[in-house]
């Protein structure tokens, strides 16, 4: 009789154990079964959302592209014309409106055909009219009061040009490119000497040939106290551009490429995109062009209460932007000649 009660009391326990085990089970099953679930369900959104992410952007980039052809200038379409902006990383002195202005702007002019490329230098203090302003102002207030596009507008309204890119770049993004390359030896004109307290710029350069750091380079780009003033510097960053590029094109510098390329995304705004295979092409071409040549926008400096003004000569720009788009517009002459 006691042995039968000990028995039912132990299979009574055992039913429980094996209930409690069950239970545990079913409950770590469906708890694995949610989290697998909810898993995939979280993954699938997200790639989802990556691909529509993608899709968007690049449905974006081909209307984009689409709008550039419609809106290019059949005389302008062998050219792919490129505004460089040397950004100033001093702080702005209007507190009400902040923001940066461009101290270099230059117009690339690239030819498809033969990859000759065509620098424009603009003075920083080129009297233009700027969209949104009352009154005519310096054309480095341009991206000032609204960033590279608002630059790219005014220059194309100064020049009467197409610009479908730009490139910006700050003075410390300059100066690492530089050392990324590894310096540029360089003729100093004359002895440089500049202190600005408020601006944090001392600039010491000795005449004389030098092999220049990319803070020496940037302060040599930004001197304009000699009697030449703007134009001087507009000069010498000319003459910098030519052996900038004489270095880009140097064998070594392919082995600098990984670097170049992380200061240039992130450190530089531009309108470039990778996804442009004929640009890309273009800007190749660009870098082994056979040809550079540069020019100064054409004006006069005036003076009014001590600040300087570069006065564009209008008739002078046309004259110039013809004899930089010469070819081209003297085959569409032709072209429309023989029909």
């Amino acid at each position: 009789m006691k042995n039968t009660q000990y028995k039912k009391k132990k299979m009574k326990k055992i039913r429980r154990i094996r209930w409690g085990r069950l239970f545990v089970f079913i409950i770590v099953l469906i708890s694995v079964v949610v989290s697998l679930g909810w898993g995939l369900y979280s993954l699938f959104f997200v790639l989802k959302g990556t691909y529509d992410n993608y899709s968007s952007l690049y449905a974006d980039y081909q209307t984009r592209q689409e709008l550039k052809k419609k809106a290019q200038d059949p005389k302008f379409a062998a050219y792919t014309n490129i505004l460089l902006l040397g950004i100033d990383n001093d702080v702005a002195d209007e507190a009400s409106e902040p923001g940066q202005r461009s101290d270099t702007v230059v117009v690339a002019a690239i030819s498809h055909k033969d990859g000759s490329i065509h620098f424009l230098s603009i003075p920083r203090d080129t009297v233009v009219s700027i969209d949104g302003r009352s009154r005519e102002e310096k054309i480095d207030e341009a991206y000032f009061y609204g960033g590279a596009q608002l630059a790219v507008k005014t220059t194309e309204k100064l020049l009467q040009i197409p610009i479908q890119e730009y490139l910006a770049i700050d003075t410390k993004a300059f100066a690492e490119l530089v050392d990324a390359l590894g310096g540029i030896d360089l003729y100093v004109e004359t002895n440089m000497d500049y202190d600005d307290p408020y601006a944090d710029l001392q600039i010491h350069l000795a005449q004389g040939y030098q092999h220049l750091t990319g803070d020496e380079a940037q302060k040599y780009l930004r001197y304009r106290s000699d009697e030449l003033s703007d134009i001087g510097r507009m000069r010498r960053q000319q003459k910098f551009l030519k052996e900038f590029y004489a270095k880009i094109v140097r064998f070594d510098t392919i082995w600098k490429l990984p670097e170049i390329v992380n200061i240039l995304k992130y450190r530089v705004t531009t309108s470039i995109e990778l996804l442009n295979i004929s640009q890309m092409e273009a800007i190749i071409k660009m870098l082994f062009a056979a040809k550079v040549t540069t020019n100064i926008l054409p004006g006069t400096m005036t003076t009014v209460g001590m600040i300087n003004y570069w006065l564009p000569d209008q008739s002078g720009i046309q004259a110039q932007i013809d004899a930089m788009f010469k070819n081209e517009i003297n085959d569409k002459d032709l072209e429309t000649s023989n029909k």
